[in-house]
């Protein structure tokens, strides 16, 4: 029941604008599983942030708007951010919330400080206190990993999220399928119809492909594992028209993780497989004529000054150590605006497409050294928990470290923390190892040793 009606509400986010009645029969429903069930709600919501996409990239090249954009009436915010409050509301009404409730917890709360001490050196700096793009991404960050921690607080709640993640990912594949067959997407310089364009899908894609190839190579059966191969084809699709190359680095970088972690059987299953997978992925791309577009976006991986995007993200780095070499403690501060030495001819300097450039620039150093902490923090966690005797256990510690690594390659390239999806993603993130590391989601008989 809770999985079809996870389905049901999740579906809703399908629609790029708020309008209409499905809609409004989604956000009712939505507000009485907060007040009934609020862990339900937090998995519905983070599904509908999965189904939702920020933009889409049309062959007029528009931006389609989307909910994120919305503000609603007299609330300045959007209806995610409203669904966050209404949770958090519940969740203090319900349950006694506990703030320090794991490891995890302390390098968050200095993640926390650094991004009160950035948003105040933004301030200061530039005069201007509404600046408040970045540490509103920051709250979203935070208030997901609190959620998560404090509602989903045993293995049925955390099996029943993964379920519902599972099916919110499978139907945003098969939803990038029906744009591609209807004619959407840019058609980008390597000649490739990109559907997606948002660092969040990338960050689902992965994740679903790396769970799926650890159970096939552990022999792990998964509940409803056929549904989940099924549609792991229409992600597979997806993933491979959506705009970010970083994500085939992480990918990768996620299976090479799995290969080191595994021994014996499963070693060799992955190298088969992985082996069969690749021929098949080149037969299909050289089939469907795609040979010039898959290799070109290859290429310009291993060749990024001689392609225009990724000599961008160089450029961008230059001027981010530039403003590091000069703000080195406290950084320009959360909101502010790097200064452009280097110019490029084409455009202005508009961001940091790299994580850790973009904590060094915005809060100095300790900005820095707070977000290795965290993703230290996470590894040292996941890693605990393969010791376990338990396979479900060992399993689950082995793809919290592949995604994890993906993660880290793709901060390389994408700001995460920087977006709506992706910074409450990572706090999802964050809440899921949490809690395994603190032996709440572990089989019954393992937890009751554990004890």
């Amino acid at each position: 029941m809770p999985l079809a009606l996870a389905l049901l509400i999740a579906a809703t986010a399908l629609w790029t604008l708020p309008v209409g009645f499905v809609p409004i029969l989604g956000g009712a429903i939505a507000l009485l599983l907060i007040c009934w069930q609020p862990w339900l709600g937090l998995s519905l919501l983070f599904a509908a942030q999965v189904l939702c996409t920020e933009d889409i990239l049309l062959r007029t090249e528009d931006l389609r708007p989307t909910i994120y954009y919305d503000s609603l009436p007299y609330f300045h915010g959007n209806i995610f951010e409203l669904m966050i409050l209404l949770l958090a509301g519940a969740m203090l009404v319900r349950y006694r919330l506990r703030i320090v409730r794991s490891r995890m917890d302390i390098p968050i709360l200095a993640l926390a400080v650094m991004t009160v001490i950035g948003y105040l050196t933004g301030g200061y700096n530039s005069g201007n206190w509404t600046r408040i793009y970045e540490p509103r991404r920051m709250v979203h960050f935070f208030a997901a990993y609190f959620l998560f921690t404090n509602l989903i607080d045993n293995r049925r709640k955390f099996d029943t999220f993964l379920l519902i993640f599972l099916a919110a990912t499978g139907l945003k594949g098969i939803h990038g399928m029906w744009l591609y067959a209807h004619g959407e997407g840019l058609m980008v310089k390597w000649r490739i119809r990109a559907i997606f364009t948002g660092w969040g899908d990338g960050l689902n894609f992965t994740t679903y492909l790396l769970i799926m190839a650890a159970a096939w190579f552990r022999r792990i059966r998964l509940p409803g594992q056929l549904l989940w191969w099924l549609l792991s084809f229409p992600v597979v699709f997806s993933f491979l028209m959506s705009y970010k190359r970083s994500f085939y680095i992480g990918l990768v970088a996620g299976i090479g993780v799995l290969f080191l972690l595994f021994d014996g059987d499963a070693r060799r299953r992955l190298l088969t497989y992985s082996a069969i997978a690749a021929f098949l992925g080149l037969a299909l791309i050289i089939a469907t004529g795609n040979w010039y577009a898959f290799s070109s976006r290859v290429a310009s991986i291993f060749q990024p000054k001689k392609e225009s995007s990724a000599n961008y993200r160089i450029v961008e780095w230059k001027n981010a150590l530039i403003a590091i070499r000069m703000n080195p403690w406290l950084g320009i501060g959360m909101g502010g605006i790097l200064t452009m030495i280097i110019f490029l001819s084409r455009t202005n300097l508009l961001g940091i497409h790299n994580t850790y450039l973009w904590a060094a620039a915005k809060m100095g150093f300790g900005g820095l050294l707070c977000v290795c902490w965290f993703l230290l923090s996470l590894a040292a966690l996941a890693l605990r928990d393969r010791k376990n005797s338990d396979a479900q256990t060992k399993f689950r510690a082995e793809i919290f470290l592949a995604v994890l690594t993906a993660i880290c390659c793709v901060g390389v390239f994408a700001p995460l923390f920087h977006q709506t999806r992706t910074s409450f993603w990572l706090g999802i993130f964050a809440g899921i190892v949490s809690i395994a590391g603190e032996k709440r989601i572990l089989p019954d008989h393992v937890a009751a040793t554990s004890k």
